[in-house]
């Protein structure tokens, strides 16, 4: 699933345990504990995993589509006018 950055940053990582929040899903453990995940987006652009997408998703830390990031750098130049 390809999920995009919402903020004003092209590279970043980004390291979430979704076992934390969903202990019932035994993918996100590793020996009993929540595995840590790495998640780069690469100009606001990053490929993941179904289920770690929807996280990303749920938890506002990604968006779904680059139409929203653009409409924010639009409005940006709006104002700045």
């Amino acid at each position: 699933m390809k999920v995009y950055y919402p903020g004003n940053r092209e590279n970043i990582r980004l390291y979430v345990q979704p076992g934390i929040d969903h202990p019932e899903t035994s993918e996100w453990f590793e020996g009993g504990k929540p595995k840590m995940f790495e998640v780069h987006f690469k100009n606001q652009v990053a490929e993941v995993d179904d289920n770690i997408g929807q996280y990303l998703l749920d938890k506002k830390l990604a968006i779904k589509s680059l139409s929203r990031i653009i409409t924010n750098v639009s409005n940006k130049f709006k104002r700045a006018k």
